[in-house]
């Protein structure tokens, strides 16, 4: 555990290590720290069940999708993979990290289907 000297307060608190990942304390948001986000994107294939959960989420889709909206975006990969089950459907990003942000407008550069 690493300390600071507002007593663990506001965007400075400390990150705790469990079982090898960094957990941060109730109310901070790891999703803005590039590096945290950079860690994800490297390490996301291997979440257990990550690849099934996408294929679920592919066969819940409605027939007749025609917009999406990505809460969380990221990269946008979850965003694409919607979008190619759905070739005729418009979609829209959203994420508060600018990392993911960049990452996801390299994404869809081009893409007339997503804003």
């Amino acid at each position: 555990m690493s300390s600071d000297q507002d007593g663990g307060r506001g965007a400075s608190e400390p990150t705790f290590e469990a079982g090898g990942e960094r957990v941060a304390p109730s109310g901070v948001n790891l999703w803005a720290n590039t590096d945290h986000a950079v860690a994800y994107l490297r390490e996301r294939e291997s979440i257990p069940h990550r690849a099934d959960a996408l294929e679920v989420l592919c066969e819940l889709l409605p027939p007749a999708v025609t917009r999406v909206l990505d809460i969380g975006t990221g990269d946008g990969s979850t965003l694409a993979l919607v979008l190619s089950a759905r070739p005729v459907a418009e979609g829209v990003g959203v994420d508060f990290g600018e990392e993911m942000v960049r990452r996801a407008r390299e994404r869809f550069a081009g893409h007339a289907r997503v804003a």
